[in-house]
């Protein structure tokens, strides 16, 4: 079996935790959908459902995960609903790791334009 080296692990590890990101954003999509199943509050939900699946399609992930652990935490907290504990510190792990390199949703940069060259082309003025 062939090494695959340090660019390949890293590349592996990022596409685990992409993975881990996504499975990670429909768990929490899921559990708010069961959040307004159970009447719970409607603010907590306006605001879970959609962070939820911003971690899921990767859009600015760690920002969403570190805003989504304050419902997260208050339903542990309220309910003591040991899932959802665990959602918290699963969330917790997305926002520390780099799982935003790989299959996300975010628009890319037009390359940049090329800059005019004036003057001469062998760096002298004149």
């Amino acid at each position: 079996m062939r090494s695959r080296g340090r660019l390949g692990e890293a590349a592996a590890n990022a596409r685990f935790l992409a993975v881990f990101r996504i499975a990670v954003g429909a768990v929490a999509v899921t559990k708010g959908a069961m959040l307004l199943g159970l009447g719970r509050e409607p603010f907590l939900v306006a605001l879970w459902v959609p962070l939820g699946l911003l971690v899921l399609l990767g859009w600015r992930s760690r920002w969403a995960a570190a805003v989504l652990l304050a419902p997260a935490g208050y339903v542990a907290v309220t309910a003591y609903q040991n899932h959802v504990y665990l959602l918290w510190l699963l969330l917790v792990f997305v926002v520390i790791s780099d799982g935003g390199r790989y299959y996300v949703l975010r628009v890319r940069p037009s390359p940049p334009a090329p800059l005019p060259l004036y003057g001469c082309s062998d760096g002298r003025d004149g």
